[in-house]
């Protein structure tokens, strides 16, 4: 399963040849390393929040740190998902994104 989504990206079905799969192992790879590192920096950055002792102060440029936080995680994981991507037939890859639309709508509030 992959972070942050265990069934968002699934590669089953697609029939993928090697280098197609080598690619999507790399997406997964890059999703949980770079995903454990955003993690362990935004848990230590909530857990400061969530200390009375923490000033109103740096309130702001904590919860600020786990925004980029964030946004380095998925500029980190774009270039794996673009270079997926590239690998696939267009009819993978129309399926691969549908999969992902279809998946994730059951994910919002």
């Amino acid at each position: 399963t992959l972070f942050p989504y265990p069934t968002l990206f699934r590669s089953d079905g697609l029939n993928l040849n090697d280098a197609q799969k080598a690619a999507f192992a790399s997406l997964e790879a890059a999703m949980r390393q770079h995903g454990a590192k955003m993690r362990r920096n935004n848990m230590a950055a909530w857990a400061k929040i969530a200390d009375p002792a923490t000033p109103a102060d740096q309130i702001a440029p904590l919860l600020e740190g786990t925004v980029k936080n964030r946004t380095e995680f998925q500029s980190q994981v774009a270039d794996a998902f673009a270079k997926f991507l590239a690998t696939l037939t267009p009819d993978q890859r129309a399926r691969f994104i549908d999969e992902m639309r279809t998946d994730r709508r059951h994910m919002r509030h």
